[in-house]
Order: C-alpha cells, then sequence, then structure tokens
C-alpha cells in the first residue's frame, strides 16, 4: 500500500502538466492587433493567398458559357479570345488610333488612382495620344460608334438572348499603373485586353456582410487599395479572394455583383461589354454551325438607357414606391454627374411618368415606353456634359488664378450649401430641405449654379 501511494504521488505532478497542456489547447488564439494583423497597412489581398480563377483555352459556345459560368456565377479567364483578330493587331498601335479615331472625344479621368471623384474632362483620341504617355491621365470611356464597327463580339454572346440586353461597351486606356477602388457591378461583364496586363482581385458576393455593409457606397468600398487599414476593416481578414491574371488577346468574365480591384501594367487598352442580367434562350443558338466566332458589336443596339429602369427598380421601397430624394441620392453618389439638382431628377420622373409628382412606382416601371428611357437617358447625358464641362472650366479658372498652368485638375466636391439644403448621413437630402432655399422655386426647384450652368449648344 505504501509503495502504490508513493506512485500515486509522483504521478500528480505529471497528470496536474498534461491536463494544463490541454486546457491551453481549449483557450482561442490570442487576437491580433494593429501591426500583427496579416496585410496590415500593405496593399489589398495581403491578408491571405490568393485563390485561382479557372482558364479556357477554346472559345465556348453560348450554352457552355451559360451553363458552366453565367448561370454558375463563376469567374472564368478565356485565354487568347482575341488571337489573331485584326482588332488586337491595329488597337495595338498608337498610330492607327489616331488615323482612324482621332477626331472621336472620349472621358478622361485625371489621376491613374481612382478615387471616384477626380476631375473629369473631354478631349479627342488624337489629344489623349499625344498626352497619355507623359501624363498622369486614364481614359474611362463609353466606346464611339466607328470603334464599335470593329470591335469583336464573341460566339458565345451572339445568340440566346446576349445581343438584346447589351447595356455599356468601355473602353480603358492607360500607361499603365492605374489602381481602382474596391467595387461590384449591377451587370454581367466581359473584360478584353487588347494590351498590356492586367491582374483582377476578385471576391464573392457572399463575403459582402463580412467585410462591412456599413462601409458600402453604391458598390465602392472607402479602402485604400494601397495600404489597408485592417484594424478599420477586421472583417477583411476572413475575406477570401481570387486572383486573375489578364494579358492582351485575354479575356475575363466576372459575373454581376462580384467585388473587384484592377491593376494594370505598360501600355493597357481594355474593352468591357456590360449586359443585363436575362433569361437564357437555348433555341436561338440553334443550328451552331451558323453561328460565326465573331461579329462587330456594332451590328447590334447597346441599351445604356436601360441602366435608368434598373437602378429605379434597386431604389423601390417594399411598397414599390421611389422617391424623387432617394434617386437624387443615388445619382449624385455617381462622380461623372454629381451635381444633379431636384429640378432634373422631377424632369426626369416627369418624362417617365407625367403627373407622378415626387414618387414613382416600381409596377410602372416595365409598362414604361422604351423612348421615356432613352429621353431620360439623353436628357442625363447632356447634364453630365454640361457639368463635366464646367469643372474644367472651373479648374482652368483656377490654374490661372494661381499663376500655375502645369498644376494638377482637381477632384470635383460639390458645395450644396448654395442650395439651402442640408445633407443627410447617407449623403442626400430631406424632403423639405429645399422649402426655404433663396434658389427655391415653386417648392424646392432650384438650377444649378451659374458657375455649373452650360447650354448644350455651347458644348
Amino acid at each position: 500500500l505504501h509503495h502504490t501511494h508513493s506512485e500515486d504521488h509522483k504521478m500528480r505532478p505529471l497528470f496536474l502538466v498534461l491536463l494544463l497542456s490541454f486546457l491551453q489547447l481549449l483557450r482561442p488564439p490570442p487576437r491580433c492587433h494593429g501591426a500583427d494583423l496579416p496585410g496590415h497597412m500593405q496593399p489589398l489581398g495581403s491578408h491571405r493567398p490568393p485563390e485561382s480563377v479557372p482558364r479556357l483555352t477554346h472559345i465556348p459556345s453560348a450554352e457552355e458559357f451559360h451553363e458552366n459560368w453565367e448561370k454558375a456565377g463563376q469567374p472564368v479567364v478565356l485565354e487568347g479570345l482575341l488571337k489573331g483578330t485584326e482588332v488586337l493587331r491595329n488597337w495595338q498601335q498608337d498610330d492607327y488610333l489616331r488615323a482612324q479615331f482621332g477626331e472621336d472625344k472620349l472621358h478622361v479621368e485625371q489621376g491613374k488612382k481612382e478615387n471616384s471623384s477626380g476631375a473629369v474632362y473631354f478631349i479627342s483620341m488624337a489629344e489623349f495620344l499625344d498626352r497619355y504617355l507623359k501624363e498622369d491621365i486614364y481614359m474611362v470611356s463609353d466606346m464611339p460608334e466607328a470603334m464599335r464597327k470593329e470591335w469583336p463580339l464573341p460566339k458565345f454572346l451572339l445568340c440566346g438572348g446576349y445581343t438584346q440586353h447589351l447595356m455599356f461597351v468601355y473602353l480603358w486606356f492607360s500607361s499603365g499603373g492605374t489602381r481602382s477602388i474596391l467595387h461590384s457591378d449591377s451587370y454581367e461583364n466581359l473584360h478584353c485586353l487588347v494590351s498590356g496586363r492586367k491582374e483582377f482581385l476578385l471576391i464573392e458576393p457572399k463575403y459582402t456582410e463580412t467585410i462591412g455593409p456599413e462601409l458600402q457606397e453604391f458598390g465602392f468600398y472607402p479602402i485604400d487599395v494601397d495600404s489597408v487599414n485592417m484594424t478599420a476593416r477586421p472583417g477583411l481578414a476572413e475575406v477570401p479572394w481570387h486572383k486573375a491574371t489578364v494579358n492582351e488577346g485575354d479575356c475575363l468574365y466576372l459575373p454581376y455583383e462580384w467585388l473587384h480591384q484592377v491593376r494594370s501594367h505598360n501600355r493597357n487598352f481594355g474593352v468591357n461589354v456590360w449586359w443585363i442580367p436575362f433569361d437564357f434562350n437555348a433555341k436561338e443558338c440553334s443550328p451552331p454551325h451558323e453561328i460565326p466566332d465573331f461579329a462587330p458589336i456594332g451590328d447590334f443596339k447597346v441599351l445604356p438607357e436601360m441602366q435608368i429602369k434598373s437602378v429605379l427598380k434597386e431604389l423601390a421601397s417594399d411598397d414599390g414606391t421611389i422617391h424623387v430624394q432617394d434617386f437624387l441620392r443615388r445619382i449624385n453618389e455617381n462622380a461623372y454627374i454629381a451635381g444633379v439638382t431636384l429640378r432634373n431628377v422631377r424632369e426626369v420622373f416627369e418624362i417617365l411618368d407625367p403627373g407622378c409628382g415626387d414618387i414613382l412606382h416600381s409596377k410602372k416601371l416595365d409598362s414604361i415606353p422604351y423612348d421615356s428611357y432613352k429621353k431620360v437617358h439623353d436628357y442625363i447625358m447632356d447634364v453630365q456634359d454640361s457639368l463635366a464641362m464646367s469643372r474644367n472650366a472651373a479648374n482652368m479658372a483656377n490654374k490661372e488664378s494661381d499663376g500655375d498652368p502645369d498644376r494638377e485638375f482637381q477632384p470635383f466636391d460639390p458645395d450644396y450649401s448654395d442650395f439651402g439644403g442640408d445633407l443627410d448621413e447617407a449623403g442626400g437630402y430631406g424632403p423639405n430641405d429645399f422649402e426655404d432655399s433663396e434658389h427655391a422655386e415653386g417648392g424646392g426647384d432650384f438650377e444649378l449654379p451659374s458657375w455649373q450652368r452650360i447650354q448644350r449648344d455651347e458644348l
């Protein structure tokens, strides 16, 4: 008995050590703070290694593309899709672009690091080609009609309904080194690269809540993509991401609502085609041998005016109502047209549903004629042109007054205080903000300040 007691006494310290070790394993790992967080104050995506994006080396049929990629909501890189096409050979040459499209006017942004509020102005293709290798500028523009006659739409978008739902065709052209902000789009996207290389950081839509919806502003996240403060964005540490490398001749299919951030390298010329999600019709794709590998996108209608309908549907409340102040708030979040007034938005509502006052109803949107949406689109484009021209004039005036003709364009930051209204927490106006304004006419109507007012025939 004495021997047994002695052995138990010797085993007790060992048992305690094992017990403490086991309890230590049950404790959660210590939380990282500040500099200890992976990716802290480093470029977006540094918090963990990326996952890959599938790559295809053949041109899929429309049915294959729809079933395997679009319907599944899965990004895919189509390697060498444009290889051997005339557009790839020709558009890589500045001399060709100057000769064929030199007079076309295009939107150009000041600054290759996107901040959603930089100056935007119009210059010709020829002027851009003279400047883009020497200046911090970036072409982000709707593709002119003349260029659409040459841009090839691949066969998997030539049937099934795609050509009836084309929304935008955009140019992205720079000397390289551009960095977009983290954002998402509400449309399906095929992004093709004529020259250079792009790195896409992609995040599935299901992680929006993890990142934090309160950080999102109409699809844009106010995150410094070059130096992410992980203590302010703790949810990012848990978010996996995918990396897609797109080289010249490649195209990336990017499903709608996927978050993405893009970096470009070398002379970089990209084209993206957006389309509205729709119900695919496989019967349109038979017989398949009659569908060419490519057809000019200029052969089909591109309907950007349908974006108006899409935005209005997004703004509808639970009872289906869409209020004029909500549309005003939404449209002024767009840096290209920030400065639109309540009068402008009321004019939009009147075009779409005469006599509706300040409230539209979502159930009427599908019955509104296409021509009405087109009128609204053209009207907003006129306002956009006027605002961009006036911002440029104001920037040039500031340059001259400073005596520094080389000073960079300044970002446009509209000052709404002149209108007598106060911005609410969401960046918009309350329903009574305009009634007492000295600029108000008829209970809230007002015009642009004189420095922003440019007539269409002066552009």
